[in-house]
């Protein structure tokens, strides 16, 4: 019988583990070892690996809906998208006010901009929350790295294990850890894109702008 499909939090959770090895230790090292145990079917390596497999899979499926959309001729919908991901960070995203929807075509007295090297996307303010999802799906490995090396870990951590165990245990215990957050932003973000192509792609919108 087949293992139940491991959760997106519990891959994330898992990611996380992988990226405090990485950011604590020797991340060519760690893989090396990672990989060869994985090989030898140990089952934590095992599915340490996958989970792992599993994010670069997240980021393959998310520049592809990019591509997708070019191909379907949506341009500017790309363009806005890939704006969001490359912005250093979702901070950058400001409140506007009366403005055309870059998305809808329709007028909007409640909006927020995103920044695009002078030439600012304008969406209405119901977008906030894909906005968001979509930059922390694509930016997450980013975001947990600098978390692992903010982590101040305990005296008593002095290897490289005890440290990534201390990030570990204290991840567990915050009731704030993101974890939580990165799961709901990647399930979002990438139902919203496979949502919009398939809209796209069926046939009484192919002569239609969103």
């Amino acid at each position: 019988m087949n293992a139940p499909k491991p959760s997106t939090y519990e891959q994330i959770s898992l990611c996380s583990e992988v990226i405090a090895c990485h950011a604590l230790g020797d991340e060519l090292s760690y893989m090396k070892h990672l990989k060869k145990a994985a090989a030898a079917k140990n089952s934590d390596a095992q599915r340490l690996l996958a989970a792992f497999e599993w994010l670069t899979d997240v980021q393959v499926r998310l520049a592809e809906s990019l591509k997708n959309m070019r191909v379907l001729g949506r341009e500017h919908l790309a363009n806005f998208l890939s704006a969001v991901v490359a912005l250093p960070s979702i901070e950058a995203v400001r409140d506007g006010n009366w403005h055309m929807c870059n998305i809808t075509g329709v007028v909007s007295t409640n909006t927020i901009v995103v920044p695009n090297s002078g030439d600012d996307f304008h969406v209405d303010a119901r977008f906030r929350f894909l906005v968001s999802a979509l930059w922390v799906a694509w930016n997450f490995q980013a975001l947990e790295n600098a978390r692992v090396v903010a982590f101040t870990p305990p005296a008593h951590a002095v290897s490289i294990q005890e440290r990534v165990q201390a990030f570990l245990d204290a991840s567990q215990q915050d009731p704030g850890t993101p974890l939580e957050v990165y799961a709901r932003c990647v399930d979002f973000a990438l139902e919203s894109l496979r949502t919009t192509l398939d809209t796209l792609s069926a046939p009484h919108t192919s002569s239609q702008h969103p």
